[in-house]
């Protein structure tokens, strides 16, 4: 594996290439995907494995659209997560879904959709 220095605020991008060799290997990065601590990311795309390092994303500033989206998907990612641990509003939920579908993501989903239709209505 070659190794791409970049020079600081420019990301690092090596590009794996998938092939029968890298399968065989005890540690194979055609299987790994996401952050390893904050300093790398692998990243799988359909022409092979991307490394590149951790974003840096202390200087970026939400707007007020941007944190009311993120507080209302927090909102919603809880409020699944309750579903889910809770074994009778799984089951409840399960029923309303179709077979091979997330009861975890449908929850999502109707949350947000009902704060929007509540938020039209106002």
């Amino acid at each position: 594996m070659s190794r791409n220095f970049c020079p600081p605020g420019q990301a690092s991008i090596i590009y794996l290439k998938q092939n029968i060799q890298m399968k065989k290997q005890s540690f194979p990065a055609c299987c790994i995907s996401g952050a390893i601590g904050k300093k790398i990311v692998f990243k799988q795309y359909r022409n092979g494995t991307v490394i590149t390092r951790y974003p840096d994303m202390t200087r970026i500033v939400a707007s007020g659209e941007q944190r009311e989206c993120r507080n209302l998907f927090k909102d919603a990612v809880a409020f699944a997560k309750e579903i889910v641990n809770d074994p009778v509003k799984k089951k409840i939920y399960a029923k309303k879904i179709k077979k091979g579908d997330s009861v975890y993501h449908f929850a999502i989903k109707e949350y947000i959709a009902k704060s929007k239709r509540d938020s039209r209505e106002i």
